[in-house]
């Protein structure tokens, strides 16, 4: 069952009943959950993706009293992305391979983007965080043509051009490469000059 639980609703059984609800951040998915403005309460299609959800939530009730807070956090991650997988626009249709590995690939590229400062952001934890393994998170990101530490890279420079464009006078560019991830100072240089054709200090006297 799909609901909004931000909107008043009422859930009218016949009969006793046990019941799992999944908390989901309306940003984290909002394509997904767009028809949600007019139709608040509905059941999920029964796709092959709706099923899995199911077994998994029943599975995590079950054992929850053995979970910490680190493997509910390893757990619930793959858990929201198969719920989206679910809605699909409530179609009636299972999703194909294509539209869940796109679903999990922007997933993990938000998640990188909201963690670049961190300097340990590494292939395997993102692949723990997200429930897949190693290989196939090298693989979901050569079918974009970069590698997991090139986008990490790519995106980490692109916060520091834009900290060097606000600079007012000398930037402190060591104190922006750490700022953004970079533990070592001429390796972002030469990261910043092979992105941008120019070093980090003539970049934002320049802009």
């Amino acid at each position: 069952m799909l609901f909004d639980n931000s909107r008043p609703y009422t859930l009218d059984m016949s009969s006793s009943f046990e019941h799992a609800l999944l908390l989901v951040d309306r940003k984290a998915w909002a394509p997904e959950i767009a028809e949600l403005e007019t139709q608040p309460l509905g059941r999920l299609p029964d796709t092959a993706a709706a099923r899995i959800l199911a077994g998994m939530l029943e599975t995590m009730v079950r054992l929850a009293p053995a979970m910490d807070a680190d493997e509910f956090e390893r757990v619930a991650l793959p858990l929201t992305q198969l719920a989206a997988a679910s809605l699909d626009r409530r179609s009636t249709e299972s999703p194909t391979r294509s539209q869940i590995s796109a679903a999990l690939f922007k997933r993990i590229c938000g998640d990188i983007r909201a963690r670049l400062a961190d300097p340990d952001l590494a292939p395997g934890e993102l692949a723990r965080r997200h429930g897949v393994s190693l290989r196939y998170l090298h693989k979901l990101f050569a079918q974009h043509g970069l590698s997991v530490m090139q986008f990490v890279r790519n995106q980490r420079l692109a916060q520091c051009a834009s900290e060097l464009r606000a600079c007012a006078g000398r930037p402190h560019v060591g104190l922006i490469a750490a700022r953004w991830g970079f533990d070592d100072d001429a390796t972002f240089r030469r990261a910043f000059r092979a992105r941008y054709g120019i070093n980090p200090t003539a970049f934002a006297n320049r802009t």
